[in-house]
């Protein structure tokens, strides 16, 4: 091998691994839009909360998609408000800063957004348009430590978004993961 295609093997490499990277950035950049939006209005350094959860689950929607934030989520409370932030080393790639929400700008609702618990759904005052939804145990929990500021209605989200699309997905997906074990198991006997 020359010096020569040497040279046009490294390059080529070199624009391929940039263009993968740059296309990774930019997608978990993209899909951290909604997160970007609400750290206008609350973005701030993770304080001191009186009480810290981790691990905790919440899905971020609006402006037409969603970001589901399973296991991932770091929730903060004291007596003035919510702080969320995204455990490391997520945090790299969703470049989201903490966020510290007041209690008197948070309003929830009961929703039915998970397969296999209750779900309350969280609107921010100053971004009406971004909603999280989290466990209702997890946001009985928040709210417990408000000292009760914060609210949350018993009656459904007064403007009616609901998943769905993806119960009859979730529905679908797990009927062909078993027809596809019934198949392979006759399929198999018939040999």
């Amino acid at each position: 091998m020359s010096i020569l295609e040497f040279l046009q093997q490294a390059l080529t490499f070199a624009f391929g691994s940039g263009l993968a990277i740059g296309l990774f950035v930019f997608v978990y950049w993209r899909n951290s839009a909604r997160w970007r939006l609400l750290a206008r209005h609350y973005g701030r350094d993770w304080g001191r909360p009186s009480e810290t959860r981790t691990m905790q689950n919440g899905v971020m929607y609006g402006q037409g998609a969603f970001n589901s934030y399973k296991g991932i989520l770091k929730i903060g409370v004291d007596q003035n408000g919510v702080s969320l932030a995204i455990i490391r080393p997520f945090s790299v790639f969703y470049f989201c800063e903490p966020l510290f929400i007041p209690y008197s700008e948070i309003k929830g609702w009961q929703q039915q957004w998970y397969l296999d618990s209750k779900s309350v759904e969280l609107e921010f005052a100053r971004v009406p348009e971004v909603k999280i939804v989290m466990p209702a145990d997890q946001v009985e929990w928040m709210r417990k430590r408000s000292g009760v500021q914060m609210t949350v209605r018993a009656e459904p989200t007064p403007h009616k978004d609901k998943p769905v699309f993806w119960y009859y997905f979730a529905i679908l997906q797990g009927g062909l993961a078993l027809g596809l074990v019934a198949w392979i198991i006759f399929d198999s006997t018939l040999l």
